[in-house]
């Protein structure tokens, strides 16, 4: 059985910018403050090593997400499954109890707009090749550099305002297309 799709407003960047500074504490990068429907925008960060976990939850933080940090992959997937689930979702490819490549699985056979990273400490192109075929949108290499992480993210901002503008309008020419067929009966009919 599908889930029904919600549609929601899709994420804007406000006139107004955040100032992240770089890990060497002198270089300044200008993000947006990312907001989905007025409020800011949900990451979740599932990894099972708690300095991991610790530093990206910190590093996103710092530049305006709300983060929902976890330490396994059966976490992960009860945060991903909430109707109010994150936007984004770094996972870890090695896990206990669920990996992330499985992770990625299921949510592209749930069919939810979720952009999905996974980050390991994995580099063979044979293990992204894994990783991005089982639905991964993305993929970083450990140790992850913040910077490259921002970038990446804010790539999978658009991707999802996109998915969720083209879910919109699907949606409103159905409607048409049902008032038009309907209209048509009718005039039939009389």
């Amino acid at each position: 059985m599908s889930n029904p799709i919600t549609i929601t407003p899709p994420l804007a960047f406000p006139d107004h910018w955040k100032i992240f500074h770089g890990p060497d504490g002198k270089s300044l990068h200008h993000l947006p403050l990312p907001t989905h429907g007025g409020a800011r925008v949900r990451i979740l960060v599932a990894d099972d090593s708690a300095v991991c976990r610790k530093v990206l939850a910190r590093a996103l933080t710092h530049a305006g997400f709300d983060v929902i940090a976890v330490a396994n992959g059966a976490e992960a997937i009860a945060e991903l499954r909430k109707p109010d689930h994150p936007s984004i979702a770094i996972l870890d490819w090695e896990m206990p109890e669920m990996d992330g490549v499985e992770i990625c699985r299921r949510m592209r056979q749930a069919a939810k707009i979720i952009y999905l990273i996974i980050a390991s400490s994995h580099d063979s192109m044979d293990e992204i090749i894994e990783g991005l075929e089982a639905g991964a949108d993305d993929y970083l290499t450990k140790p992850v550099v913040t910077d490259e992480l921002l970038a990446h993210i804010k790539v999978g901002l658009r991707v999802i305002g996109l998915q969720r503008a083209l879910t919109q309008k699907i949606e409103e020419l159905s409607a048409l297309k049902s008032v038009s067929v309907a209209e048509h009966m009718m005039g039939s009919i009389i």
